[in-house]
């Protein structure tokens, strides 16, 4: 089973496996997590996105944790 990660506005993220830069992600904004779609993340290539929950919690790690 997968480990969920609940992740929150500020955290720099990237795909578990990948550090490059193109693969990071900053968190900017976190909606009612029952929703497909609440984390919304600015990416270096291609801009802001809602990304799903699974992805998110499952498939990303935290590089750099908000305080």
């Amino acid at each position: 089973m997968t480990e969920r990660t609940i992740k929150k506005v500020g955290d720099l993220i990237c795909e578990k496996g990948y550090r490059l830069v193109a693969r990071r992600g900053l968190i900017i904004e976190v909606i009612d997590r029952r929703k497909r779609y609440p984390y919304r993340v600015l990416t270096p290539r291609t801009g802001i996105h809602w990304l799903s929950k699974n992805y998110i919690e499952c498939k990303c790690e935290v590089i750099n944790e908000t305080r």
